[in-house]
């Protein structure tokens, strides 16, 4: 299954870096599906200049701001393709195992992105890690 994550980010190139792109590296996500969103000119510049190339697909300018952001995201992407919105500030992924709410580690997360994905096929339209 082909998915795509959108990472919106404003002012955190370092908390990307060390954080989220460390953490999607270690659960070895393809560096291809990774998209990262800032909101202007001035971002795009510190990031194409901070991060390493070989982590991530495409730096877009997008919107200032969060709400307005993920807004620009969902148009950007075709309307048929499936997109994980990562935070980025991530250093590990974990689901709810049980009504008690536990949580519990995430070891492969492409599998559970892939999982979940397969669920949304059945007029499930969003969901949560």
């Amino acid at each position: 299954m082909d998915y795509k994550i959108a990472i919106p980010s404003y002012l955190r190139h370092k908390e990307l870096k060390n954080k989220t792109l460390n953490t999607l590296k270690n659960n070895n996500i393809n560096p291809d599906k990774i998209y990262i969103f800032v909101a202007n000119e001035n971002e795009y510049n510190i990031y194409k200049n901070y991060l390493d190339e070989n982590t991530y697909n495409k730096i877009i300018i997008g919107e200032l701001g969060i709400r307005n952001q993920r807004i620009f995201i969902s148009k950007y992407f075709n309307e048929n393709e499936f997109i994980v919105s990562c935070d980025d500030d991530i250093e590990f992924f974990y689901k709810f195992i049980n009504k008690n709410k536990k949580l519990q580690t995430i070891n492969n997360i492409e599998q559970e992105i892939i999982k979940n994905f397969e669920y949304c096929k059945n007029n499930i339209f969003i969901y949560g890690v």
